[in-house]
Formats: C-alpha cells, sequence, structure tokens
C-alpha cells in the first residue's frame, strides 16, 4: 500500500465464506494497519442485528456488506428484516454497503435512517 501511495482500504468478505469470519480480522489488526474490514450478515435470519453487534463489538468489524440471495426468491431486502438490521447499523454507526442492482434497493430504508452512512455496490449493477 505505501510504495503504491494507498493510505487506506476497506476489506470486504467474499460472499462465498458467509459467515466464517476468522481470517478478515486478522488482516485489520495491528496498529500500523489502516485497513478496516467489512463483515456480512445473513439479511434473511431475524438476530442479523444481534449477529452484527457481536461481530463489531468482538472480532473488531467496522461495516457490513448485504448481499442478495443466490436464487430467485431473495427478496429480502423488501422484507420485515431490513428495518431492524439497518436500525442497528445506524446505532453502532456501522457503514452498510448493499450489493443489488437499484431496480432493487429499497430507497425508503436511506430516508428512515439519514443517520447511517451507506454504499450502493458495484453502482447498482450485478457483476
Amino acid at each position: 500500500m505505501k510504495a503504491n501511495g494507498v493510505s487506506r482500504t476497506v476489506i470486504i468478505q467474499v460472499i462465498h465464506y458467509r459467515g466464517i469470519t476468522a481470517i478478515l480480522p486478522m488482516c485489520c489488526s495491528g496498529t500500523h494497519n489502516n485497513s478496516r474490514c467489512f463483515c456480512r450478515v445473513n439479511p434473511e435470519d431475524p438476530a442479523a442485528p444481534d449477529h452484527l453487534s457481536k461481530l463489531t463489538e468482538e472480532q473488531g468489524f467496522r461495516g457490513v456488506r448485504l448481499s442478495p440471495s443466490g436464487n430467485a426468491d431473495g427478496d429480502w431486502i423488501h422484507g420485515p428484516l431490513m428495518p431492524p438490521l439497518w436500525q442497528r447499523c445506524a446505532q453502532l454507526k456501522v457503514p452498510m454497503t448493499v450489493l443489488t442492482p437499484s431496480r432493487d434497493y429499497e430507497y425508503d430504508l436511506i430516508e428512515r435512517n439519514p443517520e447511517l452512512t451507506g454504499e450502493i455496490d458495484h453502482m447498482a449493477t450485478r457483476l
């Protein structure tokens, strides 16, 4: 990073590891490390807000990334589990990135959580 003039990075857990978070915090630890790690939580799990609290408090994650389900019935972003998760992110001051096409994005959640730092990942398009 230093050789290329990069002062800070965000490291986001790749989707196929799902809930395995053991390695990422090691990548972002240390006094001279300017990396911040973002975890994943399952947006279809009612306990996701509590999982997020635990991951940030116990493992040092500094943000969260949500991604759509791999199947066609993964319309979780419009479901009842999103408001509590977004509220928890705001309470914890944990930035959220969402990887979903713009047509699927739930813009009302942004308006209801103005204190939440968010990002629409990959320019709101699936790669």
